[in-house]
């Protein structure tokens, strides 16, 4: 109950004193009504009616502020999460793109990796085709001065021959 409803109770009560005045009933017989006090009654009747409908006027705006404040931290509410959950979206997202850029980066370093081993294993190559071809080269080289001492031999043996064949 509201500080105005006592409020207006206390000045129903002392409406309704003032009216109550009753002169004292007959000796030897009841109290008979007087006008006065219906009059009284009627008014006490009107007053506890106001007082209800005061009541439920406040208690429909006191609803209705709490139907507002629900709605409003309902709505509060609603917005918090949708803030959680865009907060949570963005997070997966950066995770996401995290783990992306790690596969690229790895991606990136395996492919660099394996140029670098496909031009060492061509360098090494290269390397053995020079060492067959130098070895080629020293081979022919020996084998023509074989040549050149075998003609050289062939040459002196004739010319040992002519020269006994004269003598």
């Amino acid at each position: 109950k509201t500080p105005m409803h006592y409020a207006a109770k206390s000045r129903t009560k002392s409406a309704v004193g003032v009216l109550l005045k009753v002169p004292p009933a007959k000796p030897g017989g009841a109290a008979q009504p007087q006008p006065q006090a219906k009059a009284a009654d009627d008014v006490v009747a009107a007053e506890k009616a106001r007082l209800a409908e005061v009541a439920r006027a406040a208690e429909a705006r006191r609803a209705e502020e709490e139907g507002k404040a629900e709605e409003a931290s309902r709505a509060e509410e609603a917005r918090r999460a949708e803030e959680a959950r865009a907060e949570e979206e963005r997070k997966s997202e950066e995770v996401r793109r995290a783990k992306e850029a790690r596969a690229e980066e790895a991606k990136k370093a395996e492919e660099t990796r394996q140029a670098d081993e496909a031009r060492r294993a061509e360098e090494a190559r290269r390397a053995q085709d020079e060492e067959a071809r130098r070895a080629e080269e020293a081979r022919r080289a020996e084998e023509a001065r074989r040549a050149e001492e075998a003609r050289g031999a062939a040459e002196a043996r004739r010319a040992e021959e002519a020269r006994r064949a004269e003598e």
